[in-house]
């Protein structure tokens, strides 16, 4: 019985201590770049700021979570390909904003409440990135 009145009391605690995203999953993630042609590579930048470069050696990139879009500037055999990737609003800040508002600000405010794809894929000779649904690429 006191244990069940402590609950609110832990929860609210936990309200102002930091956001839920932040607490559950980090600032930061990774994402894993596949290519449909040998030799293709892509910069990621935000905001400007390169992020780093993938291939098919190097598939994995870790990012700093944030609002805006990476940028992706992709070319092979002559090909090019630009593409912003968006990022989606995290489901842990949306538990979160259930329990407390304050979640949601911290979460804001480190850049946990949004995600980017797990997963993106560059395909040069279609020009397209693909990303899973719930995210978008212009």
């Amino acid at each position: 019985m006191q244990t069940r009145a402590m609950l609110p009391v832990a929860l609210l605690l936990a309200g102002f201590s930091g956001g839920f995203a932040t607490m559950t999953k980090g600032t930061n993630q990774d994402v894993v770049f596949s290519f449909r042609q040998a030799g293709a590579a892509c910069t990621v930048s935000r905001d400007g700021a390169v992020l780093g470069r993938v291939s098919g050696a190097r598939t994995k990139l870790a990012l700093k979570k944030g609002a805006s879009p990476i940028e992706l500037a992709c070319s092979s055999g002559g090909r090019r390909l630009s593409a912003k990737v968006h990022p989606a609003m995290a489901k842990e800040t949306m538990a979160g904003a259930v329990i407390s508002l304050s979640l949601v600000a911290i979460d804001m405010m480190s850049g946990a409440a949004w995600v980017l794809p797990d997963r993106i894929v560059v395909d040069l000779a279609a020009r397209k990135v693909t990303v899973p649904e719930g995210w978008r690429v212009e």
